[in-house]
């Protein structure tokens, strides 16, 4: 398998449960005329899904590309399995590469979910960073 190019933690949480998830994705590589690009999701030392899990993309962009997008489809699909929610801070720019999936009606509501503890959580981060700004004073230096 070749080296991970991405390696990014996500925090899984059920009441007092929590699990450290950890998605590797591979560098792409040549399949004949395409590329493939592989993923991993583990909780501890466990594979999430066993069986290798490939993207195909004309080149190797693209198969990075879908298999973070696959990857995300598989982490919703993980907090609907195991009632387990991953955090939404976690989830910012990668629950955007879901996009228009052809997803069940649960993970179409997660996604819209995620996408609003999102909003909410960058609109308060914008307020507290503008409460702690100090105005600016107009100063001028002469010269002599």
């Amino acid at each position: 398998m070749p080296d991970p190019v991405i390696e990014h933690e996500l925090l899984a949480r059920n009441g007092r449960t929590r699990t450290k998830l950890v998605l590797r994705v591979f560098a792409p590589v040549a399949a004949g005329r395409d590329f493939a690009c592989s993923f991993e999701v583990r909780a501890g030392r466990e594979v999430l899904w066993p069986r290798e899990r490939l993207s195909y993309g004309v080149d190797s962009l693209q198969a990075l590309m879908l298999a973070l997008r696959l990857s995300a489809l598989h982490l919703l699909y993980f907090e609907m399995d195991t009632g387990m929610r991953i955090d939404a801070w976690q989830w910012v720019d990668l629950i955007d590469l879901v996009g228009d999936s052809p997803i069940s009606t649960y993970a179409r509501d997660r996604v819209n979910e995620i996408k609003a503890e999102i909003r909410a959580l960058t609109s308060e981060h914008r307020e507290a960073a503008a409460a702690t700004r100090k105005p600016r004073t107009a100063s001028r230096s002469r010269s002599r």
